[in-house]
């Protein structure tokens, strides 16, 4: 049982140090890129900051994908196995976009976008999946899963909103249901985690 709690505080705090990370960390990278017109720009500390920042969430996201495979593979194998293959997916895609920052040149910021819509994209398809298992076997409370699947679901249609431009004004309040389930669920791992008898 031990090894099970540890597997599941190590997974709820790598989603709330990927949720800290990515916001401070994407945002100073998406500000500096953004201010570049068509020609290179020095590399700056803010720049750095923000693309250390953008890996320590890659690397917290693959943590997570391992530790939940770890946790339920007895209970829900090819499923978990696929969550872990998702984000280790989201990882490796946050984390070439992040170094997009090294160009510092025009069209930077375009590929960064590109690359973090589509992690997104991933991981909203496969995360619904994943919350929707738990659901149908009864892993945790039912209204926290229900908020999971719902605010993946609207992740991935945000994602291929801005990956195909279909919306002009930004809908940042698809990300609303997703980034409350995101803060939530972790809190719940770390403070009380899977029901014993799943262990």
């Amino acid at each position: 049982m031990k090894k099970h709690r540890t597997q599941e505080i190590t997974a709820g705090v790598c989603f709330l140090l990927a949720t800290v990370s990515y916001m401070a960390g994407s945002g100073m990278v998406e500000g500096e890129l953004a201010a570049i017109v068509s020609k290179p720009v020095p590399f700056t500390f803010t720049l750095a900051a923000g693309m250390l920042l953008e890996l320590v969430n890659c690397a917290a996201v693959a943590v997570i994908g391992v530790m939940l495979y770890r946790r339920l593979k007895l209970q829900m194998q090819s499923v978990a196995f696929g969550y872990m293959l998702s984000r280790a997916a989201e990882a490796v895609l946050l984390a070439v976009g992040s170094f997009a920052g090294l160009l510092r040149a025009s069209g930077a910021l375009a590929l960064h976008g590109r690359l973090l819509y589509t992690g997104m994209l991933i991981l909203g398809l496969y995360s619904t999946i994943f919350c929707a298992a738990l659901l149908k076997k009864a892993i945790g409370p039912r209204w926290l899963l229900i908020t999971g699947a719902i605010g993946y679901a609207a992740l991935a249609v945000y994602a291929v909103i801005n990956l195909t431009g279909a919306c002009v004004a930004d809908p940042m309040w698809l990300l609303t249901p997703g980034t409350a389930f995101e803060i939530v669920f972790p809190v719940w791992l770390i403070v009380k985690g899977f029901p014993k008898q799943e262990a």
